[in-house]
């Protein structure tokens, strides 16, 4: 396993982890704001660390815009 496909893993347990705990806490009510703003910038650094380097950009509403050729 190279170097950053160990980190990507690294994290992504991390971030599991971190998920599973407010999933069991949030029907209670003991998850704040800034615990799930923190857990959203995790994930976007998460999306962004394993996306492939070609991949089209996603726009708003899920479209992917044309490939021009």
């Amino acid at each position: 396993m190279s170097g950053q496909n160990a980190q990507a893993a690294l994290r992504m347990r991390e971030v599991q982890w971190a998920l599973d705990d407010a999933a069991h806490r949030m029907p209670r009510g003991e998850v704040p704001d800034s615990e799930l703003e923190n857990l959203a910038d995790r994930l976007s650094a998460l999306a962004q660390m394993v996306r492939p380097e070609e991949a089209p950009e996603v726009v708003e509403g899920g479209a992917v815009p044309a490939v021009e050729q």
